[in-house]
């Protein structure tokens, strides 16, 4: 379990905000952007030391505890979660959060976890591969599966991978894709869960930018499946639906959350 070096909390209406890191802690890094696409009610402001190799406890797991230095920001905005209103559920729910980790030390700590994290995001941002194979299911056969980058672990698989879209700005350049984290089977998209995912480096190497965006389209509004099967079906057809849709039919727009985050100043 990571320890928190900083917590604040804060409510936010308007303009732009700057997040500071731990005081007298040079590898943390700060951040600043301006206001988010969508109202929000709370932020949780939160700064991490590293964890190199030599000091992890579970390296061998699903959940390997080696990191480096990170500041991070939960926007919490007004939306709902109805499936958690009538007790605990087990799923992974989308949430606004931004994190940026120092990775100048990533071979030398060693912080091992990120490394091919960052290895397969600098072959992407040379390659701009449009999108990649994602295991869809198509005339009864699964397609092959290659995992687009997602750090932190999540011990998740991602249910599709749509909407690629690569980011340039003047912190540096990312991937932006829409995805489900499952770790089951009879699963569908669901507005609860979708997530647009972005993994970022800056661009004199020293940043590994992850954020995740909670998303919402009116397609998932009543998708129900009942049985594995039914919900394979259903996941290919909205997975097919969301993927030629436009940003905007999203809420919030993908777009606008993509020029949010061209917004971002890290230091």
């Amino acid at each position: 379990m990571r320890a928190p070096v900083a917590i604040v909390i804060a409510v936010l209406f308007s303009g732009s905000i700057a997040v500071p890191a731990a005081p007298n802690d040079e590898t943390l890094p700060t951040m600043s952007f301006e206001q988010f696409p969508l109202p929000i009610k709370r932020s949780y402001f939160f700064a991490t030391p590293g964890t190199p190799v030599g000091k992890a406890k579970q390296m061998d797991g699903p959940g390997p505890d080696d990191f480096p230095p990170c500041s991070e920001v939960y926007l919490e905005d007004e939306r709902r979660y109805p499936s958690t209103e009538k007790g605990p559920v087990y799923m992974i729910l989308a949430r606004n959060v931004v994190r940026i980790y120092n990775i100048s030390a990533v071979k030398t700590a060693p912080y091992k976890t990120i490394q091919p994290h960052i290895q397969e995001l600098q072959q992407l941002l040379r390659k701009r591969p449009k999108e990649v194979p994602s295991g869809e299911l198509k005339h009864g056969k699964y397609a092959k599966y290659e995992e687009l980058p997602d750090y932190p672990p999540r011990n998740a698989a991602h249910m599709m991978q749509i909407k690629m879209q690569y980011l340039d700005t003047t912190w540096g350049s990312g991937l932006f894709y829409v995805t489900q984290f499952v770790q089951g089977i009879g699963e569908w998209p669901d507005n609860e869960r979708l997530v647009y995912l972005f993994q970022g480096l800056s661009k004199d190497q020293k940043y590994y930018v992850a954020a995740d965006f909670r998303v919402t389209h009116p397609a998932l509004e009543n998708a129900k499946a009942d049985g594995e099967r039914e919900a394979n079906e259903l996941t290919e057809r909205l997975s097919q639906k969301l993927s030629k849709d436009t940003d905007d039919a999203f809420t919030p727009s993908l777009k606008k959350i993509r020029e949010w985050m061209s917004t971002l100043k890290i230091e």
